[in-house]
């Protein structure tokens, strides 16, 4: 009896087998096993798991740091299309009716994405394991006869490794076609004799072609406000980005202007609607010279997050900008390419000077400090103003210009008359190692409390910059936050760190001209802010009585500006003094300045006087003592602000 067991036991076992070979070994036994297998019920379980394998596998996927950087680039609707496809093509893979060709072209595809987000092969291998284990895993689950299972699995087996292969051959198409629009590209750099403007449209459309690639633009500043002129563009874009101002308040400081200031490639992801294909990511390479100066910026959208951080991409892209920029003296005869109306040549060659520019204690008239300002003198003599050489520089410049101006201090500040300095230092440097290393040196090199160092509002300093910044300020420099209402108000920072200096920039007194019944009373409660911080003013650009009244009656304690003294040379002085400022009259903006510090302390009409002079037209001098004696009614506010605004455009 136990013979029998053992022997139909083993007949079974035999029988088995023979069935797997067999669906091993012949491919149409496969097929039939496996549509005998997937019959309508085992369809519905296979859906209901397809959910459990597509959450396993991007948990497993997300076990590398670098695939888990690429998923979290998705906006949310992008990641439940992923999945959602995901698990369709899971049912298709599974679905023996399904036509092989349909699955190699979904795979094809999906390998072309792949290689545009930066996916290596190794990572790409290393995925397609695990999503074979977790449709083995799948199976497994299912309470099936081993054949049934075996053959299945097999089944899978064949497709899972024919998707790979169609994975991986439109993974390496896609690195070939972008290596081959990056070698035409270097070709027409190189070798075709094109003028400029030709030749970056001849770029535009070649990288253009490459795949991902929805537009190309490329861009050069015009100013240090933000204008940047359009040199070619290629590609169908919006709206949105053919207007780089309108990207400018896209990507700020982290994108075009960054490549540019920095001199290194800033890749971005970005989400711009756009048909057929949203903008999903933004790269920008900076185009240098052969004098080391900014040329331009290349600026590529790309069709899928992360695109631009694929090792060969920016590889290809930092290569293109060095063939770029051995082509430029032959493409621009002797490097005559101009911006802001500057010869790049003239900035390749000369030397800095220094000016210095007095800030005055507006009570006595006395300088307090002084601000050392830079200029470049070129080779043909001519003296250029920062407006006209900073849009110009990287950060290795401002390196530059930093060190020099430190050892021109050295020399230059004991023959100022008060030997308290300010010297600019742009925010980048903050958090530069290199730059770190000068201010250092510098705090070495003077007495506790004599240099004070300006950053601009305008810039953004990270924690680590300030983390620096207080670390300077306990070796004894001071801090003033310079163009103060020009930039990034951060208030948050004002109140926390240890400013020695408030500057107001003097774009204020361009807006008090156009509105002074807005515009002085918003100062002034700027200027309340402050003072509330115990934190002294200064008020730049004042150039003219009316800039010295409104500073006198809001209460700034400094002033600097042409009132007292343009920048000049220490020779000069050396030996002239500063220029004490006349009596400011005020006129109609001492008048509007008085009468807001008289509102908020109560004080008769005679205050608001104390400063207006014989150029403030009657009419406004009897609307505002009718404003007094209503006691400041609407009526008598409405007619005030009327008055004001008809003595402008009379």
């Amino acid at each position: 009896m136990g013979h029998s067991v053992k022997s139909a036991r083993l007949d079974k076992a035999i029988r088995v087998a023979r069935i797997h070979r067999q669906a091993l070994n012949t491919r149409l036994p496969i097929r039939q096993a496996s549509i005998d297998a997937l019959d309508a019920a085992v369809q519905g379980i296979m859906r209901m798991g397809a959910d459990q394998f597509v959450i396993q596998f991007y948990n497993e996927i997300r076990r590398d740091p670098h695939n888990a950087e690429i998923l979290d680039a998705l906006t949310p609707s992008e990641w439940t299309r992923l999945q959602e496809t995901m698990r369709r093509h899971l049912i298709q893979l599974m679905d023996p009716h399904q036509p092989d060709d349909a699955i190699a072209q979904w795979a094809y595809q999906a390998g072309q994405t792949h290689a545009l987000v930066g996916l290596e092969q190794g990572q790409f291998v290393a995925a397609f394991t695990v999503y074979q284990k977790a449709v083995k895993a799948l199976i497994s689950s299912r309470r099936w006869l081993a054949p049934k299972r075996w053959a299945v699995q097999s089944f899978l087996d064949q497709r899972i490794v024919r998707e790979l292969r169609a994975e991986l051959q439109g993974f390496d198409d896609t690195r070939r076609q972008w290596w081959d629009a990056l070698r035409q590209t270097f070709h027409v750099v190189a070798h075709e004799p094109l003028d400029l403007a030709t030749l970056w449209s001849v770029v535009a459309r070649s990288l253009q072609q490459a795949p991902g690639v929805i537009g190309v633009q490329i861009w050069q500043p015009q100013g240090c406000e933000g204008r940047w002129d359009c040199l070619a563009a290629s590609g169908s874009l919006p709206a949105s980005v053919q207007d780089f101002r309108a990207l400018w308040d896209i990507d700020s400081k982290d994108g075009a202007w960054a490549a540019w200031w920095d001199q290194t490639m800033v890749a971005l992801d970005r989400h711009v609607e756009a048909e057929p294909n949203p903008i999903r990511s933004v790269c920008y390479v900076p185009l240098l010279d052969m004098a080391n100066s900014p040329a331009g910026v290349l600026v590529l959208y790309g069709q899928y997050p992360h695109q631009w951080q694929n090792p060969d991409v920016k590889n290809g892209l930092e290569l293109l900008a060095l063939v770029t920029r051995q082509s430029w003296p032959s493409l621009v005869p002797g490097l005559e390419a101009q911006v802001l109306g500057t010869n790049r040549r003239d900035l390749a060659r000369g030397h800095w000077e220094w000016r210095y520019q007095p800030i005055v204690d507006i009570a006595s008239d006395r300088p307090i400090k002084w601000e050392q300002l830079a200029r470049w003198r070129t080779e043909a003599g001519t003296l250029l103003a920062p407006s006209e050489f900073l849009p110009l520089m990287g950060l290795a410049d401002h390196r530059e210009l930093l060190a020099q101006g430190i050892l021109a201090l050295q020399h230059d500040a004991s023959r100022l008359p008060q030997a308290k300095v300010s010297i600019n230092v742009v925010p980048e440097l903050l958090s530069d190692p290199a730059g770190q290393v000068i201010l250092e040196r510098a705090m070495t090199r003077f007495a506790r409390g004599t240099v004070v160092l300006e950053l601009l509002e305008s810039g953004r300093i990270d924690d680590k910059g300030w983390q620096f910044v207080r670390a300077l300020v306990k070796a004894g420099a001071q801090l003033a936050l310079d163009d103060f209402g020009a930039g990034y108000a951060n208030f948050d920072r004002l109140m926390e760190e240890p400013w020695a200096w408030v500057k107001f920039d003097r774009s204020f007194w361009r807006r008090i001209a156009e509105d002074p019944g807005r515009w002085i009373p918003t100062l002034g409660e700027m200027v309340n802010f402050v003072k509330t911080l115990g934190i002294p003013m200064i008020g730049e650009g004042i150039e003219r009585s009316e800039h010295l009244a409104v500073a006198q009656a809001l209460g700034m304690e400094a002033g600097q500006g042409f009132l007292w003294g343009r920048p000049e040379s220490v020779e000069f002085w050396a030996s002239h003094s500063v220029s004490p400022a006349s009596p400011a009259p005020g006129g109609l903006w001492g008048l509007v300045s008085w009468h807001w510090v008289s509102e908020r302390t109560l004080a008769d009409a005679s205050l608001c006087l104390w400063k207006a002079d014989g150029s403030v037209p009657d009419e406004i001098l009897e609307v505002h003592q009718a404003w007094h004696e209503s006691g400041g009614s609407a009526v008598a506010e409405k007619r005030w602000k009327q008055a004001i605004y008809q003595s402008l455009r009379a």
